[in-house]
C-alpha cells in the first residue's frame, strides 16, 4: 500500500527537527570531563588572613591516574562568587601518577606559614569564602561563558564553592580563612558533583619536593675466612697438655725418671744385623 505524501514529508520534518535539536546540545568534551586523570583536588582562599595557618592561597591538583600527565600550557583559573572575568595562572610541568601538583597563589598580611615549595606560582586573590575554579586545557581566559563555565570548551575540572553561581553539580558550602575545599572520593576521582566530591577542612598543600623517607644506613656483615666453618687446629698449648693415648696423665706431666720401670719402654734389639752395603 503506498504511503500518504504528507506522512513521508512529516517523518523526514520530525528527523530535521532532531538533528537540529542534538547540535544543540554540549559534547562531551565541552563539559567537565569525568575521564580525566587530573582534578582539583584542593582550594584555599584564605591566606594570609586573620587566623590563617598559610600566608598564601593556593590551587592544587592530583593525579589518580596510572601515567604522569603533562599540564603544559593548561591553566589554573578564578573569578568572584558571580563574576564573569577570570583571572589565569599558566601551567608548566607534569602531575606524576598519584601524584601532586601545588600552585602557589596571592598572599595576605602575610600573617601564617609559608607554603611547601610549589610547581608553579601566580598572583591570583582568591576569596576566602565564595568563589569560581577551573581547570582548563588551555592558557586562554574563560570568556562569554557566564553562569556556565563548568560546561565550557576546555574545562577540564571545576569548583564553585559558597554562593557561586556555577559549579559541577553543586556547589560545596562556604570556606573560610582556616578550611579549605578537598576532595574526598577515593582515590579522588571526580563524580561531577562538587557537593560530594569536596569537604570543609583544615587545609592541606602538598609540596612539588615531598620529603623523602631516609633509608636505615646498611652495614657490612664482618668478612670471614672461607674456612670460618672449618674446626681450628689446636694450638701448641693445648696439644702439650692434651692426654696421652698411652696414660690417663697429660704429656707434661710425665718424665722418663718419674715412670715407674714397668711403663719405661724396654730398647728394641734387632734378632738380626742388616748386611753392609757393598
Amino acid at each position: 500500500m503506498p504511503v500518504p505524501r504528507v506522512r513521508v514529508v512529516a517523518a523526514l520534518s520530525g528527523f530535521a527537527l532532531a538533528a537540529a535539536g542534538a547540535a544543540i546540545v554540549p559534547t562531551a568534551a565541552d563539559a567537565v570531563d569525568l575521564n580525566s586523570g587530573v582534578v582539583l583536588s584542593e582550594v584555599y582562599g584564605g591566606g594570609g588572613n586573620s587566623g590563617a595557618q598559610y600566608a598564601n592561597d593556593f590551587l592544587e591538583l592530583y593525579n589518580h591516574g596510572t601515567t604522569d600527565v603533562s599540564v603544559a600550557g593548561w591553566s589554573v583559573q578564578y573569578t568572584s562568587a558571580t563574576g564573569t572575568s577570570w583571572q589565569s595562572t599558566p601551567l608548566t610541568g607534569t602531575v606524576p601518577a598519584g601524584g601532586y601538583y601545588l600552585v602557589k597563589e596571592g598572599a595576605g598580611s602575610g600573617t601564617g606559614a609559608p607554603l611547601p615549595t610549589p610547581n608553579d606560582t601566580g598572583t591570583i586573590a582568591l576569596s576566602a569564602a565564595n568563589g569560581k575554579v577551573a581547570l582548563v586545557n588551555n592558557s586562554t581566559a574563560l570568556t562569554g561563558c557566564a553562569a556556565a563555565c563548568s560546561s565550557a570548551a576546555g574545562v577540564v575540572d571545576f569548583l564553585g564553592f559558597g554562593t557561586a553561581n556555577d559549579a559541577a553539580g553543586t556547589a560545596t558550602p562556604a570556606l573560610s580563612n582556616t578550611t579549605s575545599a578537598q576532595r574526598t572520593t577515593s582515590p579522588f576521582s571526580n563524580t561531577g558533583n562538587n557537593a560530594s566530591d569536596f569537604v570543609a577542612a583544615a587545609p592541606t598543600p602538598a609540596g612539588a619536593v615531598p620529603p623523602r623517607r631516609r633509608r636505615p644506613p646498611v652495614v657490612a656483615p664482618p668478612r670471614r675466612h672461607r674456612n670460618a666453618f672449618l674446626a681450628a687446629p689446636p694450638s701448641r698449648t693445648s696439644r702439650a697438655t692434651a692426654s696421652s693415648p698411652r696414660s690417663g696423665a697429660p704429656r707434661s706431666a710425665r718424665s722418663p725418671a718419674s715412670s715407674p720401670p714397668s711403663a719405661r719402654r724396654a730398647p728394641r734389639v734387632s734378632g738380626c744385623k742388616r748386611p753392609p752395603l757393598t
